[in-house]
């Protein structure tokens, strides 16, 4: 029998699930972005990190960064920055459409 504390540990992770859906459906051609223990994202121009404690402040430090210095593509013809790809939760699950392949 789930305890009270347990469904709203359940609830917290699918709305958690949900905000970084929707941050990854607005933002994922600019930046990859994950949660450990906090929301945070990095330009895949290799120009930089965010983090927030929140997915409303993450998006509003995202739109700010865009702003400010839009993350350029990289051409076919120039090499893409490397970046370590932080470990995915093992209870995090992303469909394949939200997959991203590191290398």
């Amino acid at each position: 029998m789930a305890t009270a504390t347990q469904g709203s540990s359940g609830d917290a992770e699918a709305v958690r699930a949900r905000r970084l859906r929707d941050l990854r459906w607005r933002w994922d051609e600019g930046y990859e972005i994950w949660f450990d223990d906090r929301f945070r994202a990095r330009r895949l121009d290799g120009r930089g990190c965010l983090e927030a404690g929140t997915a409303r402040g993450l998006g509003d430090l995202m739109l700010d960064d865009y702003a400010t210095r839009p993350v350029r593509q990289p051409q076919a013809s120039e090499p893409v920055p490397e970046r370590e790809v932080p470990p995915i939760p093992a209870d995090m699950n992303r469909s394949a459409g939200d997959a991203r392949v590191s290398g």
